[in-house]
């Protein structure tokens, strides 16, 4: 009797821990959470979605896993915005759509928003340098500032961002912001993406999968071959960029076509897309030196500075360290150094006066400058021409200027 006993206790036990051990298994989706929690797109942007499950175990110990590529994915009002398998939304009209994800018998939704203007705070600040902190935020070269100078925690607020330093950005438009520098790679929290020292961000600081990313294979890699210094957007949305480069890769996508282009002569103009507009500059090999800047006037017409002090448009010409070349990308001859040499040391930053209608701020390492051909006249590293010919401005900078 003791016998069959201890043997129905020693059953009742292997019963028992058989049971527990098909209960830990047995572990079910609980919720699934999407982020960004509060998203807002403008009308034809995008705004990547996430999905996260939580999982239940026995004893109310939980895990969660990623389910982004997973779930299915709707829009509860598609002509207010759509979104695709992978949880990409993009914006069709102004409005407000439930976005769902569903997993089984478990789902999660959130309100997006559609404007029809774009998303980035009216007064918000961008910058871009050589900086990883800035407290109590971890941004890596690039971030956006409110109009209170404290730091946004919604712009890229998952991804850790570029891999290098941001020396130039610009703001399209429609909200989208054009980063140049040098760098090779960008984290946006969902992706690693090639960048090859120019990226197209959205509003929201993820990557703008639609400019230039994943080109032709190419022994040259995406993007620009050396750092990218300045970056201006002309009226009809396309893009001027100058830096140290000689080399730029797209995404053309005929087989039979090398996407690298070489011999850019530190300056090119790119297509909305990030493909290159191959009609700007079609003959010469452009400055014979690094881009340090760039400015449109208000005719359309682009002034550069840097370090060159030549400048192939067909024709090799003499230009000391600025130049304006007409909107084909031809050298202007008429703007100052037709006669004069320029300055006599390197430019860093043009402003234009009376918003590009106006004079010509210059700025740089230069102590003189030649406008016709004779002696040069002292400035102090800086500079007023005027906004025709290029002439120096006397009246302007009467002492001897910066030291």
């Amino acid at each position: 009797m003791r016998t069959k006993l201890l043997l129905g206790l020693c059953l009742g036990m292997i019963l028992v821990f058989s049971s527990f051990s098909g209960c830990s298994s047995d572990h079910q989706p609980s919720s699934i959470t999407i982020t960004p929690a509060d998203p807002s797109i403008a009308v034809g942007a995008t705004k990547q979605f996430t999905a996260t499950v939580t999982y239940i175990y026995p004893f109310g110990r939980a895990t969660t896993k990623d389910i982004t590529s997973s779930v299915t994915w709707s829009s509860g009002t598609s002509t207010v915005a759509a979104i695709d398998a992978n949880g990409l939304a993009t914006g069709v009209s102004a409005g407000t759509s439930t976005i769902t994800a569903v997993l089984g018998k478990v789902s999660g939704t959130v309100t997006l928003t559609v404007t029809t203007t774009p998303t980035p705070i009216e007064n918000s600040i961008y910058i871009g340098g050589r900086f990883t902190h800035y407290k109590p935020l971890y941004p890596m070269h690039m971030m956006q500032l409110n109009s209170d100078g404290t730091g946004s925690q919604t712009f890229n607020a998952i991804g850790t961002g570029f891999n290098g330093d941001v020396y130039a950005l610009a703001v399209q438009g429609d909200g989208k912001i054009l980063v140049g520098g040098l760098f090779s790679n960008y984290f946006d929290g969902i992706a690693n993406h090639d960048a090859g020292n120019i990226a197209r961000l959205n509003a929201d600081g993820t990557f703008d999968t639609t400019f230039n990313e994943n080109p032709v294979s190419s022994l040259f890699g995406p993007g620009f071959n050396a750092t990218v210094s300045s970056i201006v957007i002309q009226g009809n949305g396309k893009i001027l960029v100058g830096g140290a480069f000689d080399r730029y890769t797209d995404k053309n996508p005929s087989p039979d076509f090398d996407p690298s282009h070489g011999g850019l002569g530190h300056i090119a103009r790119l297509n909305t897309d990030g493909t290159l507009d191959t009609s700007f500059k079609l003959l010469g090999s452009g400055f014979n030196n690094s881009v340090s800047t760039i400015a449109i006037q208000s005719g359309g017409k682009i002034l550069v500075g840097g370090f060159f002090d030549s400048y192939d448009d067909g024709i090799p010409n003499s230009v000391g360290r600025i130049a304006r070349l007409n909107t084909d990308g031809t050298l202007d001859a008429a703007f100052t150094n037709g006669a004069g040499t320029g300055f006599n040391d390197e430019v860093y930053t043009i402003a234009l006066q009376g918003g590009g209608s106006g004079n010509i701020l210059v700025g740089g390492r230069f102590t003189s400058y030649n406008n016709d051909g004779f002696a040069g006249q002292s400035v102090g590293h800086i500079a007023r021409l005027g906004k025709v010919t290029g002439v120096l401005d006397v009246t302007f900078n009467l002492g001897t200027g910066f030291n």
